[in-house]
């Protein structure tokens, strides 16, 4: 009886959707993607981007990138839209779940839970899923954008879903064991999906398999495919699962500040040219801004061909989890879009990439070398 009354809810939600990803206005959007650019004291004329709250931009009704005028600590963006709703909203009917391994507004964080940052709101009819790569985000009681935030480029994807997803969703974050600091569960949201009950317990699944594929349907129909896996399964999740499901190359960009026994992955060549793993050098993106992957703390994946007659399949991902040596036992995932238009945006936005024979050494001289390193920032 519970299944079908979901799908009667659920399919009332998209007439009737009340949370959902917003817009830079505040409209209801399917889906957005935005990247907040690194502290680039190289722009001088654009005081976002100088002082590390510029972003760009795009979604669903517009996949172009744009620049936008404001930085995201001015409470007029799509993110501060979005969350929103989750300010507003009602503890008695609203389901409330926000993660991250370092938590807002405090000094706490965590090196073995899983390595993700994130926000999912519903009501009994929609919600969203906010998957980023933003420290210290967002803060429990109001929009704050948090000052360590400031140095780094960060990216994130929303995307809404009607309400019968949250059941996915929540299997899908079974597997992060995630750091959670905000978690209310109304009776009705608990008894239709019981894997909440668990997250709730801090419980994560331990016992194989110890990974998961799921594709998502959006609110508007668009198909993305989520890839989770536990710390417990000891790989990287680029090289060893998303680079064999999608079958293609791919270049990755995450966080490239090796210390102590964290020390970053090697890319991956394979002989054949069909499923090697690459990871980003530097970063040229539109508007005439380029930073090296040192400067980003984005997580994201493009996928390419390397053989000049074969198309690329176009996917692109956005996630929250590093290519570490550490993070291969932490938990964490990505969210893929196969979509052209999307392709489009990010295809060249890796410019270049650690070459497999130069990986240690070309690592070794960023973090001798990047103008940031005396700014520590936890990941």
């Amino acid at each position: 009886m519970i299944r079908p009354l979901i799908l009667l809810i659920s399919l009332l939600g998209v007439s009737y959707a009340a949370i959902q990803c917003k817009d830079n206005n505040g409209n209801n959007v399917d889906w957005f993607v935005f990247y907040k650019l690194p502290h680039l004291w190289d722009h001088p004329n654009n005081v976002p981007i100088s002082n590390g709250t510029g972003f760009m931009y795009f979604d669903v009704n517009n996949k172009n990138w744009k620049l936008m005028p404001q930085g995201m600590d001015v409470q007029n963006n799509a993110v501060y839209y979005t969350l929103q709703q989750y300010y507003t909203s009602n503890n008695q009917t609203t389901f409330q779940y926000l993660y991250n391994d370092e938590w807002p507004d405090s000094t706490i964080w965590s090196n073995s839970s899983g390595h993700a940052k994130g926000v999912t709101v519903f009501d009994q009819y929609t919600g969203f899923w906010m998957i980023h790569s933003i420290p210290k985000f967002p803060s429990v009681d109001q929009f704050r954008f948090p000052s360590n935030a400031h140095y780094y480029g960060q990216m994130g994807i929303c995307i809404s879903f009607n309400y019968a997803s949250l059941g996915d969703i929540a299997q899908q974050l079974f597997y992060y064991n995630t750091f959670t600091y905000k978690f209310n569960l109304p009776q009705s949201f608990a008894n239709a999906f019981p894997v909440l009950n668990q997250l709730q317990k801090l419980e994560y699944n331990k016992s194989p398999p110890l990974t998961s594929i799921k594709v998502l349907k959006s609110l508007a129909g668009q198909n993305f495919k989520h890839f989770a896996k536990t710390g417990e399964w000891g790989k990287d999740l680029y090289n060893d699962l998303v680079g064999p499901e999608l079958k293609s190359s791919i270049k990755v960009e995450t966080w490239n500040h090796q210390s102590g026994d964290e020390l970053n992955l090697p890319s991956m060549c394979d002989p054949n040219k069909q499923q090697s793993t690459m990871s980003a050098k530097y970063i040229r993106l539109p508007f005439g801004v380029n930073y090296t992957s040192y400067e980003d703390h984005s997580k994201f994946v493009v996928a390419y061909s390397e053989i000049s007659s074969k198309p690329a399949i176009p996917y692109v991902c956005i996630g929250d989890i590093n290519r570490q040596t550490h993070q291969l036992h932490r938990g964490g995932g990505t969210m893929c879009i196969y979509d052209q238009d999307t392709y489009f945006q990010y295809a060249n936005v890796i410019a270049e990439v650690v070459y497999c024979s130069r990986a240690t050494a070309e690592k070794v001289h960023a973090l001798e070398t990047n103008r940031y390193r005396r700014h520590v920032v936890s990941d």
